[in-house]
Order: structure tokens, then C-alpha cells, then sequence
């Protein structure tokens, strides 16, 4: 066995490790994902008792309590009731939209619902993305070659998939900088899909 075929091996050893890691992300990733949007699907849908139910529960307490999540205040509950944090009412400028966020955006439930509903579309998005990873580890351990048209095009779409979600999560900043680094990779692996298609011409 050369050096070639020897690094060759290495490569395809270390992409079923690779492939086994990214099942058990998928895996986790998709019960997130029906997690999330069963729970988005009870707040929104069944905002109105939900909220009475909150408002009952906590209809004898004194001092006001806030709701968060994470760093986000979505409102407060106390012996009032609830209210909704003005900076976190959902607001359109669709007009077949304008009245029905205006009757449900003072709900906590419906706030919170749609909010657990963005998780839900970004565990999603990760998701597809963990998917096309795994392929990508599936085409290498098949064709016994990393540098293939087929592997750069899934790592691209599985890089764009990763921007997307990063740019949701964390803003425009971190987005631009996973969007550059997908640019990066991609003119990497062209390079590497050249260089190949140059060697087994020469062989």
C-alpha cells in the first residue's frame, strides 16, 4: 500500500467515525425539531386557555414575576394578570395579517408560542443541514475520494444550511463571517476537485 492509498484509508476510516457522530446529531437535532414545534403548535393554537390557566395559577401572588427566555423579558405575571412586554408583541405590516397579530400579540402563550416556533425553524434548518453532512461523509467512504463534484456541492448546500441558522441565532455579523467561510471552503474544494481531475489524467 503507497502513501496515497495509505492517507486515502485514513480518510475514509475517520469519515465513518465522522458519519456515525452526525446520525446522533441528526438524531438529536429532529426530536428537537418535533419538540419544539408540538409545544409552538399547543401555545399558539391554545393561547386562550393556556393564558388562564397562567393567570389562575398565579392569581394569588403579591409580587409581579417575570417571564424570560434566555436574556429575552417576554413579560410579567402578577395579581393583575398578564402582560406581554411591549418590545415583544408580533407585529406585521400584512394587512390580511395586521388584526390577527393584534388580538393574540398581548397573549404570553401566543408570544411564547411563536417564539418557540423560530426555535423549532432553526432546529430545522440545522437538521437539513446535519443531513447533508452525513451525506457528504456517505460520498467519500463510497467513492474513496474527498474531492469529488458531488462532495463540494452537499458541503456547500450543508455550509449555506449552517449560515442561515447561525445568522437567525446570533445576527447579520456572525452570519456574514459563516458566509465568508463557506466561500473559503468552497474555492478549497474546487481547487482540490481540479487538482484530482489533474492527477488521474496524468496517471
Amino acid at each position: 500500500m503507497n502513501d496515497e492509498s495509505m492517507k486515502l484509508e485514513a480518510v475514509r476510516r475517520s469519515c465513518m467515525v465522522a458519519r456515525i457522530a452526525s446520525r446522533i446529531v441528526t438524531i438529536i437535532f429532529i426530536i428537537g425539531t418535533v419538540m419544539a414545534l408540538t409545544g409552538a403548535c399547543v401555545l399558539i393554537f391554545n393561547y386562550k386557555a393556556t393564558d388562564a390557566e397562567i393567570a389562575q395559577r398565579y392569581s394569588g401572588i403579591e409580587e409581579e414575576k417575570d417571564v424570560t427566555v434566555g436574556k429575552y423579558h417576554i413579560g410579567t405575571i402578577g395579581k393583575d394578570g398578564i402582560t406581554v412586554d411591549k418590545k415583544m408583541e408580533i407585529t406585521t405590516s400584512v394587512p390580511s395579517l395586521k388584526a390577527s397579530f393584534a388580538e393574540r400579540s398581548g397573549s404570553l402563550s401566543y408570544v411564547l408560542g411563536m417564539h418557540v416556533l423560530l426555535i423549532a425553524a432553526i432546529a430545522l434548518i440545522l437538521t437539513v443541514a446535519s443531513v447533508l453532512i452525513m451525506n457528504v461523509f456517505d460520498i467519500i467512504i463510497k467513492e474513496g475520494n474527498p474531492f469529488t463534484e458531488k462532495v463540494k456541492m452537499r458541503m456547500l448546500a450543508a455550509l449555506l444550511a449552517v449560515s442561515v441558522a447561525i445568522f437567525m441565532l446570533l445576527g447579520i455579523g456572525f452570519g456574514i463571517m459563516c458566509a465568508i467561510t463557506t466561500w473559503a471552503v468552497y474555492t478549497i474544494m474546487d481547487y482540490g476537485c481540479i487538482l484530482k481531475i489533474q492527477s488521474d489524467e496524468t496517471l
